[in-house]
């Protein structure tokens, strides 16, 4: 009987698993829910494209990041990602995020090719760069360094470790404020420093070891007081202060008078 069809011979050359391509292999676009590359048992997690010289990569159905020529974006779709990586040609510098194991930190650090690289945080329009908790800890401040604020490129305050530290100075165009350090709802402001173009004389305020007293002093010429209301200052009270330079006045509650330090005794004003 002559054979109605003859089955074709199968070259052993093809495998059976793990086929290896050379050349191009093209697939459809497909989509978030149906990826052109999928899995047979989660066909709507893979990879596919959104649209030309775009790669998407979609889990459960939701796109979970996307990459273009410009820029890659995670968690979600441009426009309502939650991070996003945008590419500038020829950079040598870059940020480095890195997690922490039990007890250090996770690190958003400066690296690159060049030796001394800032790192830059930019809120849009009139934003602010804000903390949740805790504080900010500015850590390995080395002489001259420390957190400034700029307007124009020109830098208007500022707080630095002066040379030969721990030491710090604040600066800026106008004055420093401090408030009340119960809470921020309490209390106005304490002190204020007003800001005199170059000028050449200041006060100064020096602390003391036990027995003495710490001093009020300027560096050139005489202290001047000129308050908005009379000022009134309350000489130390009580028992005479253990003070040896001359010039320091107390009040003797018990003598009810006002004595002052001289040639190595306290006499009486009064």
């Amino acid at each position: 009987m002559q054979a109605l069809f003859h089955l074709p011979t199968i070259p052993a050359a093809i495998p059976t698993r793990n086929p290896a391509f050379t050349g191009q292999v093209t697939l459809a676009a497909g989509s978030s829910t149906a990826p052109a590359i999928g899995f047979s048992s989660d066909p709507d997690t893979g990879v596919y494209q959104p649209s030309a010289g775009v790669l998407g990569l979609t889990a459960d159905g939701t796109e979970i990041a996307r990459a273009s020529a410009s820029a890659i974006s995670l968690g979600g779709v441009p426009g309502a990602e939650s991070l996003r990586a945008t590419l500038v040609p020829n950079a040598v510098n870059r940020v480095d995020i890195r997690g922490g194991v039990t007890g250090a930190s996770p690190t958003v650090q400066a690296q690159g090719n060049d030796a001394d690289i800032n790192l830059t945080l930019m809120p849009k329009g009139n934003g602010v760069v804000t903390g949740a908790g805790g504080v900010v800890k500015v850590s390995a401040i080395t002489d001259g360094q420390g957190i400034a604020g700029y307007a124009g490129g020109t830098m208007i305050w500022g707080i630095t470790r002066l040379v030969n530290g721990p030491r710090i100075a604040a600066f800026g165009d106008a004055y420093v404020a401090t408030g009340a350090i119960v809470g921020p709802s309490s209390g106005a402001v304490q002190l204020t420093v007003t800001h005199t173009p170059n000028s050449t004389q200041y006060v100064t305020v020096t602390g003391s070891v036990t027995g003495a007293s710490p001093k009020i002093g300027t560096t050139a010429g005489p202290l001047s007081f000129n308050p908005a209301l009379p000022a009134v200052i309350f000489p130390n009270s009580g028992a005479a202060p253990a003070v040896t330079t001359d010039g320091a006045i107390y009040y003797d509650t018990t003598l009810a008078k006002l004595r002052v330090r001289s040639s190595g005794a306290w006499i009486d004003l009064y």
